[in-house]
């Protein structure tokens, strides 16, 4: 074989092989790396009052930024105030308030774990489910 003929035979194994590197590594990263020009989101389960709502945000959103959405998006509802230095504090939600006289709050928890941050400052892992219940202060 000439010289020539190999070069281009190495060539064209070199390249094709190249082609099939590439186009399965970008199968297997698909799923991991969003297309241009889109915000990767996050999944998340809002349940407050026996309703259940499932919410996508854009990823590093807080507790408080999926309620804002649900409660544009849906028939979910809160209210509260916003503490400087300390975040939003939840006083009502579906129309249910709290009772400082009974010492009755709102509670949330994090995939079944009790929240250690207030909903201004938890940013939600995908798959989160945040549960509101309504319990008297230990």
């Amino acid at each position: 074989m000439k010289r020539g003929t190999l070069v281009l035979l190495f060539s064209i194994v070199l390249f094709g092989g190249g082609v099939a590197f590439s186009s399965s590594l970008q199968d297997r990263t698909s799923g991991l790396v969003p297309p241009p020009g889109t915000i990767p989101v996050v999944l998340a389960v809002l349940e407050a009052q026996g309703a259940t709502y499932e919410i996508a945000v854009p990823q590093g959103s807080t507790v408080y930024e999926l309620m804002a959405k649900a409660q544009e998006e849906t028939d979910f509802s809160f209210s509260g105030r916003e503490f400087a230095g300390m975040g939003f504090f939840v006083e009502e939600i579906q129309g249910k308030r709290q009772n400082p006289k009974e010492q009755r709050y709102w509670m949330y928890s994090i995939n079944g774990q009790k929240a250690q941050l207030g909903i201004s400052f938890y940013e939600l892992q995908s798959n989160d489910v945040i549960s509101w219940t309504y319990e008297q202060e230990e």
